[in-house]
């Protein structure tokens, strides 16, 4: 018989999971197309209508369907969600507005979910000029 077996049992672990293990960030740039997030950076390239000048930052476990532009969550509700950088504010989504194209624009964001907080950070560059002043 084997003397030297070891076995280790953790009361209450068996069903416990990362909530933030599906958490994705990231954002996107209104453009005349029909626009969706993108995990952890975007960019918009060409010409610029200014009536569409803003870039949305987004958070969420679940990725934009075809009829979305911004992550969502299922099945974990954040307590707080934060946004600070390039973009201030609270919530799923923050957007900007008011910036200089042709720079990178960088928003952190965290989010806290229970007692457990974790940081996520996107960057967003709008290369496009403008050309409808």
């Amino acid at each position: 018989m084997a003397s030297n077996i070891k076995a280790r049992l953790t009361i209450g672990s068996e069903g416990a999971s990362d909530p933030f293990k599906d958490v994705i960030a990231g954002c996107f740039i209104d453009t005349a197309a029909s626009d969706r997030a993108s995990s952890g950076s975007c960019t918009a390239a060409g010409p610029m209508d200014v009536s569409r000048r803003s870039v949305t930052f987004s958070v969420g476990n679940v990725p934009p369907s075809y009829s979305e532009e911004s992550f969502t969550f299922e099945g974990v509700t954040p307590t707080h969600i934060a946004w600070s950088g390039a973009c201030v504010g609270t919530g799923y989504n923050c957007v900007l507005t008011d910036y200089f194209v042709l720079q990178e624009h960088t928003a952190t964001v965290k989010v806290t979910i229970g007692n457990e907080s974790r940081e996520f950070t996107v960057t967003a560059t709008d290369e496009r000029l403008n050309w409808n002043n």
